[in-house]
């Protein structure tokens, strides 16, 4: 059944120092997006399209201890995964939870300077934000109760795809939430993303869309940092220093290819091919 509908997936970090030098870094090159808005220690991406469309996200300073990812109106959850934690927004987190552990990325991770650097000037849209849950961390009766809460209050698609877990939510208003989407006009963003079972260290991920070229943004990100992850053509990868112990960050940073429309902006192809995930809350 449906539920009440998220409102917003809110990125919450420490506020300490060398947080705050972290956030104040890469927060300015993600608010060039004509979505986004950095309010002081706040950034915030709202759905331009279509109108009264939720959920928006934002990326936050505050009083927590690692990153903690809140989703406002999903009630009680709590997944810790050791440097990461997901919660919904009526749950309580009492315990002492020990720190994380410091993991090293698979490739090389960039400064965050060095991102901006290379990025300042150059994003033309927020495309999707996302969390990457590992199943060491997070049981499957875990990972199927968050599914059935999010799909209850959100519109929720499984990726079209064989053999994958990666469902994403697309902005909706309220007319689409109770039946679905049908028009597909324009892009709707910011996506999210969830996966299950791509990695073994929980992982954030933030999918911006660029005005380069492959040439010019695989030569402002070079190997071994820059990738592209298997499969994924149409994308730049690289992993960004971080100062939590456990936590992993990985920016996704799309190759420009024109200023057409495409079915993966408008969330047409996700609507089209995938499964709505409803859930049962």
């Amino acid at each position: 059944m449906l539920g009440n509908r998220l409102n917003q997936i809110r990125y919450l970090f420490p506020s300490d120092r060398a947080s705050r030098a972290w956030f104040d870094t890469i927060a300015p090159v993600m608010a060039e997006a004509p979505q986004a808005e950095a309010v002081e220690d706040r950034l915030v991406i709202v759905p331009d399209y279509p109108p009264q469309a939720i959920p928006a996200t934002t990326l936050e300073l505050s009083r927590v201890d690692r990153p903690t990812v809140v989703l406002d109106t999903i009630g009680l959850l709590v997944v810790f995964m050791g440097g990461i934690r997901l919660l919904g927004w009526a749950s309580r987190d009492p315990m002492l939870m020990p720190p994380g552990v410091a993991v090293t990325p698979p490739h090389p991770p960039i400064s965050p300077d060095a991102l901006a650097d290379a990025l300042r000037g150059h994003i033309v849209r927020i495309d999707h934000t996302g969390v990457e849950l590992p199943t060491p961390r997070v049981p499957r009766p875990l990972w199927e109760r968050l599914l059935d809460a999010l799909g209850a209050a959100t519109n929720l698609y499984e990726y079209p795809a064989p053999d994958t877990e990666m469902p994403f939510v697309l902005p909706a208003n309220g007319d689409e939430f109770v039946r679905d989407i049908t028009t597909f006009d324009a892009p709707r963003t910011p996506k999210f993303e969830l996966t299950y079972g791509y990695v073994s260290t929980p992982l954030l991920q933030f999918h911006l869309d660029t005005d380069l070229d492959r040439a010019a943004l695989d030569a402002l990100l070079p190997a071994p940092s820059g990738f592209n992850l298997p499969g994924a053509d149409g994308f730049r990868s690289v992993y960004v220093e971080t100062p939590w112990p456990g936590a992993i960050v990985r920016f996704d940073l799309s190759y420009w290819v024109g200023d057409g429309l495409t079915e993966w902006d408008s969330g047409e192809w996700l609507v089209a091919e995938g499964l709505r995930l409803r859930g049962r809350f």
